[in-house]
């Protein structure tokens, strides 16, 4: 197992996953240890992201050490991680106390490594009441916690996990698999660590540190927060960070990762990847960070701005009501794939639909998504993957109120062109060669119609490659197939001629050569973003291809 070597010698434990993508640092919460994180660093490791949980000192398989359980360790700790394994451009994320480990190591260590910080459930600034601190908590429940820790601490992780932990006593639909890990984690804590560290939760003021970071920081916090209570916590510390992004999950506990882990894992990749999904730095939070920093983010910003071909606009900054969003998908694919994408356009405001394509024809294909944006009265930002390029290219014709295309490695053909046509045209696709074809029978014709399919054994090489191998078996499982006639149909005269576009082209794609999404975005004058991707962009770079729609509304609202 691996581990580093605090300054005192004491090993700490840690778990890397995940490619050489931009780092991510989850920090835990008491008493547990690094597995609190699994879901949230398999979900940013199956994104594209390094994902690093450690186990802090006394907690897990980390040293259990009768000295150093208190925060300014536990940062130093954190230090020594980050600098042993080399990490910059760091993304430090902390749950509850492991919030308050993120904040005292910017306020002890500086930001010089770090390039976002999300506090999620976290203690800071400061839990324990006190004179200059009147909206704390009283000692009083402080003092019960160790002495629940020093007469039998199996009984009190038990009664947290059944009661204010999770919310269970007020919910009563947490699943036992959840309670149960928190005991089993909470048990794995040595004894003097587990008590001395409610000491360094509750008591630590973290409010000189939160005054120093100076990075973008997204704060989530539910408001039925029964460990750290929403006022105590999330509220002060967003109000003392500059420029800090709040986020309150409502009706939510403290357990966010487990109970909430859909919403969080999108709210968190949209923040890594993509920050003014959630918003911008305020005026008054650039203010107090270096010029350097500064100029940072503003080259950060003005990348992702003037890459993409419009400023950006958070959700909370938008005025009147925001164009519904229409997601259509390709071949060997359905609407499932942009499952990610959907849940961060809501997020942030969106209205989406995500027809089923039908698949069969360009003709038909188009009419059928046609008739579903007549069924629309406001605005509409129509988005196309793969042949669904084809698709919104021949649909948008005739529709007024589709202000904006946006071509996720997709067809963008021109009159007379098929998919099949372009994607030949240019060297680099392996489609053709990994093609199963099966006949289906067509009425009123004694031919039968041709399906094609990816061979599962090749689907993810081509398809997929930047997926985890048990999604993809899935998706090679439940493939809907594109048929020759419209991969073969030539398009109509196409929208893109008198609508403005965006194009995302994924550099690794193994269906349409990149070189021919360069040919097609430039011919219709796309703003373009190329990434490091495979086919399927909007499943492994979600925030990226939303930032391209928002990208186009920002432009055209």
């Amino acid at each position: 197992m691996p581990y580093i070597t605090a300054n005192d010698g004491a090993q700490i434990f840690y778990k890397d996953w995940g490619t050489d993508g931009s780092p991510v640092l989850l920090s835990h919460g008491w008493p547990l240890n690094s597995d609190a994180w699994e879901a949230a660093a398999l979900f940013l490791a199956e994104h594209g992201h390094r994902a690093i949980a450690h186990d802090r000192r006394g907690h897990g398989r980390s040293a259990q050490t009768w000295h150093g359980n208190e925060m300014d360790t536990y940062a130093d700790d954190l230090a020594c991680l980050i600098e042993q394994l080399g990490l910059r451009d760091l993304t430090l994320v902390g749950h509850s106390t492991g919030g308050g480990e993120v904040a005292h190591y910017v306020g002890r260590h500086g930001s010089s490594r770090v390039s976002k910080v999300v506090l999620v459930s976290a203690v800071p600034p400061l839990m324990l009441r006190s004179d200059d601190n009147p909206e704390g908590l009283p000692i009083e429940i402080f003092d019960a916690i160790r002495a629940g820790e020093a007469a039998n601490r199996s009984q009190l992780y038990r009664d947290l996990a059944d009661g204010p932990f999770f919310g269970h006593n007020r919910r009563q639909d947490v699943p036992q698999g959840f309670r149960d890990a928190f005991w089993l984690q909470s048990m794995a804590c040595g004894h003097r660590g587990a008590y001395e560290c409610i000491a360094a939760f509750s008591a630590t003021d973290f409010r000189p540190d939160l005054a120093k970071i100076d990075v973008p920081t997204l704060v989530v916090h539910g408001d039925d927060d029964q460990i750290v209570p929403f006022e105590v916590g999330g509220k002060r510390s967003a109000e003392l960070i500059d420029g800090a992004v709040l986020k309150v999950y409502e009706g939510s506990g403290h357990a966010l990762p487990d109970t909430d882990r859909d919403r969080l894992h999108a709210d968190l990749l949209a923040f890594i990847d993509t920050p003014e999904l959630l918003a911008l730095p305020t005026s008054k939070g650039a203010s107090r960070m270096t010029p350097l920093r500064r100029l940072g983010m503003l080259i950060t910003t003005c990348v992702l701005v003037l890459g993409l071909g419009g400023a950006t606009v958070p959700a909370s900054a938008a005025s009147g009501a925001k164009p519904t969003v229409v997601l259509v998908h390709g071949a060997f694919a359905d609407a499932s794939g942009f499952n990610d994408m959907i849940t961060m356009l809501e997020a942030a405001g969106f209205p989406v639909i995500a027809p089923a394509n039908p698949l069969r024809d360009v003709s038909g294909d188009a009419a059928y998504v046609s008739s579903v944006l007549d069924t629309i009265t406001g605005p509409v930002i129509l988005v196309g993957h793969s042949y669904g390029g084809v698709v919104i290219t021949n649909a948008a014709r005739g529709h007024d109120n589709v202000k904006a295309l946006v071509y996720l490695g997709a067809f963008a053909p021109d009159a007379g062109e098929s998919a099949l046509q372009l994607a030949q045209q240019f060297p680099g696709s392996e489609l053709g060669a990994a093609l199963v074809l099966r006949p289906y029978p067509l009425p009123g014709s004694t031919e039968p119609g041709i399906d094609g399919y990816i061979d599962p054994a090749k689907f993810r090489a081509v398809f997929a490659a930047d997926l985890p191998s048990y999604k993809t078996r899935q998706m090679a499982a439940t493939q809907r197939p594109g048929s020759h006639t419209g991969l073969s149909d030539g398009s109509g005269e196409p929208a893109w001629k008198s609508i403005p576009s965006w194009y995302l082209i994924p550099a690794q794609d193994k269906v349409i050569p990149p070189a021919a999404q360069r040919f097609m975005a430039g011919r219709a004058g796309s703003k373009v973003r190329e990434i490091n991707s495979s086919h399927v962009v909007m499943m492994s770079h979600p925030a990226a291809a939303t930032a391209m729609v928002l990208s186009a509304y920002a432009a055209t609202r």
